[in-house]
């Protein structure tokens, strides 16, 4: 073979292996988010087809635009989590302004019906909150906001949230894995995600790298059902989006106590403290300072 081939080959190779690495980047980026859809209507339920939707973030700015279909519907299909002010508006008929919050790897619906009307007037609703049932997908999972990342005694680990989701267990032990049992699997099956990239450990399932508390956006575990652009495992899939900028400067600071005074005694201290014996807890002290800028 001459070098001529051997170097055609190599380059056919490079070739092919980024065209693998950037299709994967694409697919794994579609779970940074979630979906936006709607219908559009007048007054008498009939769709209004080519309205514009806008949603603009509350913390960014940042605003995403589409049109109403023939069918009068709209779908923006991935946008950040975080807290949006959408607008409906058509020609004819006064625009509805109405607040939201995208959640990670859910829907969200938003329905609009357009009363005639001037163009500058606007209705605006202030009722809307999160649907406590995804009746739009068959994907099961449920998510943790930044609040309870950050309040709930996780330790440093959001991935232990999962446990307070159903149909989550505490791994049996001698099982290898990490983040519990997910509808009767082996914890070595789960899959975790974070910002979109895989974070699985290549011999044991498992994340190689952990996430600070005060850094967790959101944290989903999907437990079946999943959606198409998710796989790897049989398990439960284990996704983490981390703080982004905001149009002002923020920060905080925190520290993560762990003290044998703090903690309570364990099952075979309180067996030997009840049989008369007076046990001294081992020392454990874990702290972890820190802080946080953005902006």
């Amino acid at each position: 073979m001459t070098n001529m081939k051997k170097i055609n080959r190599l380059v056919a190779g490079l070739n092919a292996a980024i065209l693998v690495l950037v299709f994967t980047v694409m697919a794994m980026g579609q779970v940074t988010g979630g979906r936006v859809t709607g219908t559009v209507v007048d007054a008498s339920g009939a769709v209004i087809p080519s309205a514009t939707i806008t949603i603009r973030s509350k913390t960014t700015g940042q605003v995403l635009t589409t049109q109403s279909s023939g069918a009068g519907g709209y779908e923006f299909p991935n946008v950040p989590v975080g807290e949006y002010t959408i607008t409906v508006a058509n020609a004819g008929f006064s625009s509805v302004s109405q607040d939201l919050r995208v959640a990670l790897n859910q829907q969200t619906t938003v329905n609009a019906t357009l009363q005639a009307g001037s163009v500058t007037e606007e209705v605006t609703v202030t009722a809307a909150s999160e649907a406590l049932v995804q009746t739009e997908s068959s994907q099961l999972g449920k998510s943790f906001e930044e609040k309870l990342v950050r309040n709930l005694p996780t330790f440093g680990d959001q991935n232990a949230l999962a446990l307070l989701s159903p149909n989550v267990v505490q791994r049996s032990s001698g099982v290898l894995g990490s983040g519990g049992s997910v509808g009767g699997t082996r914890a070595r099956s789960n899959v975790f995600v974070i910002d979109g990239v895989d974070n699985n450990s290549p011999s044991v399932t498992g994340p190689p790298i952990g996430v600070i508390g005060e850094a967790v956006s959101e944290f989903t575990v999907l437990t079946n059902n999943y959606n198409a652009e998710f796989g790897g495992g049989g398990g439960g899939q284990f996704v983490t989006i981390t703080k982004s900028g905001t149009n002002q400067f923020h920060g905080s600071a925190f520290a993560y106590l762990q003290h044998q005074k703090l903690n309570a005694a364990s099952s075979s201290e309180e067996l030997q403290i009840k049989s008369g014996q007076i046990v001294e807890k081992p020392k454990f002290r874990n702290t972890q300072y820190g802080f946080t800028v953005g902006g």
